[in-house]
């Protein structure tokens, strides 16, 4: 996902982005579900790191478009550059 500004990571909600990641498979919603160690979220910028325009803010590893479709509200909601 990339910046849509040049600017200063001010925000970059983890709990947010942890849900994205279970969303995508990375994580367990309960004890007995199957992990994808093919998918997740990587390259995340910290909060006060600056970015260029279009500079990855993370990068998001999907096994198809329909689940990166899926996470992207949320993952654009979770983080702010300003």
């Amino acid at each position: 996902m990339r910046a849509k500004s040049a600017g200063v990571v001010k925000k970059m909600d983890a709990e947010s982005t942890g849900r994205a990641s279970v969303l995508l498979g990375a994580g367990r919603q309960k004890a007995g579900d199957a992990i994808d160690f093919a998918v997740g979220i990587s390259g995340i910028k910290k909060i006060g790191e600056h970015v260029d325009l279009d500079e990855p803010l993370l990068f998001v590893h999907t096994r198809t478009q329909q689940s990166l479709d899926s996470v992207l509200p949320i993952l654009k909601k979770a983080s702010a550059v300003g």
